[in-house]
């Protein structure tokens, strides 16, 4: 007692006898009126002292300092803490529950990750291996190199803040977080476009467990092509060995893949030299909107653009080009033109296309 006694006397004999301090200054730079402590006051401040003690960071050097000068070891009096003070903002910090759960959360999450050595004293054992922690169980089922978790941005569009229309006023989309393993429908939606971007991330992968997050409008949009009720099948169709391999070399390997912007008119062309090299057929009198029927029912991914001007073919790519994609394409082909003569489109048709408008 006489030794508790001993460190209060020597706080209170400091350069600031007789003015009160702020004993708990967590606010750097905040001046002005100084509070003494009511009893209700000193408990509350001795209570989420001994909480911040335990965890780490600058209130727990705050804390632990007063405790070792026994401060908050005495019973509150007016006589015993009369040069005690606290600056509002510092006590509302100090004692802030939700700020003290926060840092309690945060500290046993660093606690779980790293992992405990087993320590031994005998020579003659093997090393054992760290202790499997109950955190690991839902990174185990992917592997080592899926247990990162992704940023708090939408997987989609990677933006964190998005604002929708909703009866005609502008309501912020909040992210929200995969409750299945392959996201709903996201991951079938972006194996079908061939997303690299999303892929890359998600593949083969458990999405909660490595937190993906999208907005409910960036979901509905993306994955909007599943859910369309295809056509009607064509009847006869026709040129079956042929429409395969088109589709093989042109549909999936340069629309879906290389993402390039190809008009219909050179689709066209392209599928009837098909037909000519593989079925020794000819189909001149096989029209476009056959073929665009058949390209639509099968890969709902893809987007058909109909230009302004009637005497030009419409433009076919994937949704996942980006809007600088389509404004170089569309430059493009503003640059080049669409009066080509039939030689030029042939040249076009057999050379190979950068992603951009061919075939004009």
């Amino acid at each position: 007692m006489a030794a508790r006694r001993g460190k209060i006397k020597e706080i209170s004999t400091s350069k600031d006898l007789g003015k009160l301090r702020c004993i708990i200054h967590v606010c750097q730079g905040v001046e002005g009126k100084l509070t003494t402590f009511s009893a209700t006051t000193w408990d509350k401040c001795v209570e989420c002292a001994t909480k911040w003690s335990k965890l780490t960071g600058e209130l727990s050097d705050i804390s632990n300092n007063l405790f070792r000068s026994g401060v908050l070891d005495i019973p509150f009096s007016k006589d015993a803490c009369v040069h005690f003070g606290y600056h509002k903002s510092c006590y509302q910090k100090f004692t802030n529950k939700i700020y003290i759960e926060k840092s309690q959360k945060a500290s046993d999450k660093t606690a779980l990750v790293v992992p405990e050595e087993n320590e031994s004293n005998n020579d003659d054992t093997d090393v054992s291996s760290p202790k499997k922690l109950r955190s690991s169980s839902v990174v185990s089922k992917v592997g080592e190199s899926s247990c990162s978790v992704l940023p708090a941005l939408c997987i989609i569009c990677k933006k964190k803040d998005l604002c929708v229309t909703v009866g005609h006023k502008r309501v912020k989309d909040k992210l929200i977080h995969a409750e299945t393993e392959s996201a709903g429908q996201l991951r079938e939606a972006a194996t079908q476009k061939c997303d690299e971007t999303i892929l890359l991330h998600i593949r083969d992968k458990d999405c909660v467990a490595i937190e993906v997050k999208y907005h409910r409008s960036c979901y509905k949009n993306y994955t909007r092509f599943l859910r369309k009720k295809k056509s009607e099948p064509v009847p006869i169709q026709q040129y079956s060995t042929a429409y395969a391999l088109f589709c093989e070399t042109v549909v999936v390997t340069r629309l879906l893949k290389n993402h390039e912007i190809l008009r219909m008119s050179l689709l066209l062309l392209l599928f009837r030299r098909f037909v000519s090299k593989h079925e020794m057929n000819d189909a001149t009198s096989y029209r476009t909107d056959q073929l665009k029927r058949r390209i639509e029912n099968d890969y709902p991914q893809l987007t058909f653009h109909s230009p302004c001007r009637k005497n030009v073919s419409e433009l076919v790519f994937t949704e996942t080009l980006s809007h600088d994609d389509l404004l170089e394409g569309f430059q493009s082909e503003s640059e080049l033109g669409s009066d080509l003569t039939p030689s030029d489109t042939d040249t076009e048709a057999s050379s190979p296309m950068k992603s951009t408008v061919s075939g004009l």
